[in-house]
């Protein structure tokens, strides 16, 4: 992502309440980004809303694709710790 492309998603998310700019504590020239309570908020909600989503899909598989699907996982999480 170019510099002006992320200044203008952090501008945009300052406007919605979501992040606030705060000064570096020791370097003027750098601002700190940080999550607001509202922006804090929304995450949960979207992780929690992912989350159920996940669960309910996962309950419509037969017990065969289930288990086939969690071995996935667990080769795909050994290939990431590789």
């Amino acid at each position: 992502m170019k510099p002006q492309s992320m200044g203008s998603t952090i501008a945009a998310l300052a406007e919605m309440g979501m992040v606030a700019r705060k000064p570096h504590p020791t370097d003027g020239r750098q601002v700190n980004i940080e999550l607001t309570a509202k922006g804090a908020a929304v995450r949960k909600n979207i992780r929690d809303a992912k989350r159920a989503w996940l669960t309910h899909a996962v309950a419509r598989l037969n017990e065969r694709e289930r288990k086939t699907l969690f071995a996935a996982g667990e080769i795909i999480k050994r290939l990431a710790e590789k």
